[in-house]
This record gives structure tokens, C-alpha cells and sequence, in this order.
């Protein structure tokens, strides 16, 4: 007889722990699956229209600006870093004296009084940086016969550094992207609006693609398996051993609902919160299923309950019941071995 540290009926075996990692990888796999099948069979088709629309106004602001150009097939796309520093004050040019004067930003931009009033006198001081404090200093001032010209854009120093004149106007062309375009009303909104509705396709795919493996299944197919389980004949019983009734199987579930319902509204808030949530969880969960007497994982704690290796155990309703059936089982094993000596023979079992 096998010895335990805890006690169980004599039939009950719990599940190994490679088979549960095999049950859940299929779990996942099955949830990822249904998360995509929802998203490009569901999702994509009824929301294709709205990110159609709102792609094609960033795209189209995008070119317009001159800070994006046309790829081969025709998309928008950034200035490459490997372009000579004059392509990308050409852009920056363009981008403030033409482009940013017709169009409403989110919010001011730091360096003008008035985000929409830009000099060349502005732009030689905070674009190019000519400045006696400038990091750089890679840019001077044009100059009409011995006099400093302001009123024109300012040139490259003959003995700047190409590569330190690259690196300050690419950052700064980076810095236009990101902080200047991106700001303006209809980009924002409609960037906003494709980030809202890419993001909740898939929050609300894995929500009911969750709700689909751990809940629904569990109640459909026997001992509360999922599919992984299933697969490798796995099961649930209480924490005594012995059969699961569906009180117990949902108490169990319960943790799933919550969690996917607080991360759902918690998706809004900050997506990195909810993925740090997740990870905290499945690894407390996962050490507890590893350190724990029974192998019990913060859900099987909470609702009481453990997984079983359902091919090679035999469940009972009741103590009743397993008394009963240990019972026939002893004596049908004292008939066979007196049989087998004549003699009545010593039977011992751990209760």
C-alpha cells in the first residue's frame, strides 16, 4: 500500500503533474484558438468598415504632412534613418510651415506661444538648435555678407560632425512624429478609436473564449474535464476524494468569472496592470499546485477541490458507498487467496 501524507480514498490517485501541464497547454491552445476564430471570423468583418475609415484618415495626414512617404505598395511609411540630415529638414520644413499651420492640435506645443504660429526664427532655435547652449551645435546661422541672417533657415556647420547632425535631426523628426502629429484632433481620436476597438475584440474573444473552456465544458462533459483534461483522462473530485457535484464545480469556476470580468473592465484602464495581474496569479497558482499535499492550485483551495487521474481511480458518491464497494473488494480478494493456499489470509488497508 503507497503511503500519504494525507488522506484519500484507497481509489483516488491524483493527477501527475506533467499530465495537468499537458491538460492545460491544450487549454490554452484551445482558448488562443477560439480567441483568433472569433476575432477574423467575428469581430474583423463587423468593425472592417470603422478601421477602414479611421486607417485612411491617419494615412492620408500622414502623406499630407510630409513627415511619411509612399512605399512601393503604396502605404505610408517613415522617413528612413539611412536618408542624408537634409531630407529630414526638408520634412521638418514642410511639416511647420505648411502642414501644422492648417490643422488643430490636442495640446500645445512646447516651445511656441502659440502652437500655431510657427517663425523661422522658432525653428532655427528649437528645431535645428542654434543656440551658444545647444547639446549639438551641428546647425549656424545663414549670413547676408558679414551679417547674421535669422530671417532664413539655418545651414549645417562646415566642421559638424555628419553623423552628430543626422542623429540631432532625425531625433528631432522623431520627436515631430510622436509628440506633434500624433496629437493633432482627428489623428488622436481616430488612433484612439483603432486602438479601442483592436484591443476590445480581443479582450472580449479571450472572455468568451475562456468562458467557453473553463465554465461551459466543465459542466457539459463529466468530473467537471475541460478538453485538455479530457485528452489526458483527467478529472475533478472534492478535496476527499470523492465525487464532484456542480455546487462545488462552479465555486471552483467562480475565480475564472471574476477575474476575466475585472480584467475586462480593468483593460481600459492600463493593459500592462492586467498582464502583471495574470502573471502574479498564475504563478502563485502554479506553485501551489507543485508545493501543496494535494496538489491543490489557488482555485482548487478556494472551492475545495482536486484533479484526479480519472483512468486509473474509481470515484465514490459517499463514504457509504466506497465502504461498501472496499468492503466486496476485500472479499472477493480473501476468497481468491484462500483459494489459491487453503489458508485465510492477513488483509490490511489504510482507511
Amino acid at each position: 500500500m503507497r503511503e500519504r501524507k494525507y488522506t484519500l480514498p484507497r481509489h483516488t490517485l491524483l493527477a501527475k503533474q506533467g499530465a495537468r501541464t499537458g491538460a492545460f497547454l491544450i487549454d490554452l491552445a484551445t482558448v488562443v484558438a477560439l480567441t483568433l476564430g472569433f476575432v477574423f471570423a467575428l469581430f474583423r468583418p463587423i468593425f472592417k468598415s470603422r478601421v477602414n475609415a479611421d486607417l485612411a484618415l491617419i494615412e492620408k495626414e500622414q502623406i499630407n504632412s510630409c513627415l511619411y512617404i509612399k512605399n512601393e505598395k503604396g502605404n505610408a511609411e517613415r522617413i528612413s534613418g539611412k536618408e542624408d540630415y537634409s531630407v529630414f529638414v526638408d520634412s521638418l520644413v514642410y511639416f511647420y510651415f505648411h502642414y501644422m499651420p492648417n490643422v488643430d492640435i490636442k495640446d500645445g506645443l512646447e516651445g511656441s506661444k502659440d502652437p500655431k504660429t510657427f517663425t523661422v526664427e522658432w525653428f532655427n532655435e528649437n528645431i535645428l538648435e542654434i543656440k551658444e547652449d545647444s547639446q549639438y551645435n551641428c546647425f549656424e546661422y545663414q549670413k547676408t555678407g558679414d551679417e547674421i541672417d535669422k530671417s532664413k533657415i539655418g545651414v549645417k556647420k562646415v566642421d559638424a560632425s555628419v553623423d552628430m547632425t543626422n542623429k540631432l535631426v532625425q531625433q528631432k523628426y522623431v520627436d515631430a512624429v510622436i509628440y506633434v502629429f500624433n496629437n493633432q484632433k482627428d489623428v488622436k481620436k481616430a488612433g484612439g478609436d483603432y486602438m479601442i476597438i483592436s484591443t476590445m475584440q480581443y479582450v472580449i474573444s479571450i472572455f468568451v473564449s475562456s468562458i467557453l473552456v473553463y465554465i461551459v465544458l466543465p459542466f457539459i462533459l463529466k468530473n467537471g474535464q475541460t478538453l485538455g483534461k479530457k485528452v489526458f483522462g483527467l478529472g475533478l473530485a472534492n478535496s476527499d476524494g470523492y465525487l464532484l457535484d456542480n455546487k462545488r464545480l462552479f465555486m471552483r469556476l467562480l475565480p475564472f468569472i471574476v477575474v476575466d470580468a475585472s480584467l475586462l473592465l480593468l483593460i481600459g484602464v492600463n493593459l500592462y496592470i492586467v498582464m502583471s495581474i495574470v502573471l502574479i496569479m498564475f504563478l502563485v497558482s502554479f506553485a501551489l499546485a507543485m508545493s501543496s499535499p494535494k496538489k491543490m492550485s489557488l482555485h482548487d483551495i478556494t472551492a475545495r477541490t482536486i484533479v484526479v487521474d480519472l483512468k486509473n481511480s474509481k470515484l465514490f458518491a459517499s463514504v457509504s458507498e466506497e465502504e461498501a464497494y472496499v468492503l466486496k473488494e476485500d472479499n472477493l480478494l480473501w476468497e481468491d487467496r484462500q483459494d489459491e493456499d487453503g489458508e485465510e489470509p492477513e488483509i490490511s488497508y489504510e482507511k
